[in-house]
């Protein structure tokens, strides 16, 4: 059985900006949460961010590899 999720985080100011590229998304890359085998395919995550963010977030290495696990 896999289960489908839907995630979002909301990334407010750049002091969260690194806590959130660096650790947020460091810790949803582990085997016991979104690389655990069941967590459907279909699932998906929305981030919030000021549009300034944006190029720091899709450029960062943690991002990279969540969008190769999961729909962002």
């Amino acid at each position: 059985m896999t289960f489908k999720l839907l995630l979002s985080t909301a990334v407010w100011g750049e002091d969260y900006l690194e806590i959130f590229l660096e650790y947020t998304l460091r810790s949803l890359l582990t085997s016991s949460n979104l690389l655990n085998k069941e967590i459907s395919k279909q699932s998906k995550y929305i981030i919030y961010a000021e549009s300034k963010y944006i190029d720091s977030i899709k450029n960062h290495n943690n991002f990279k590899k969540l969008k190769k696990i999961i729909k962002v």
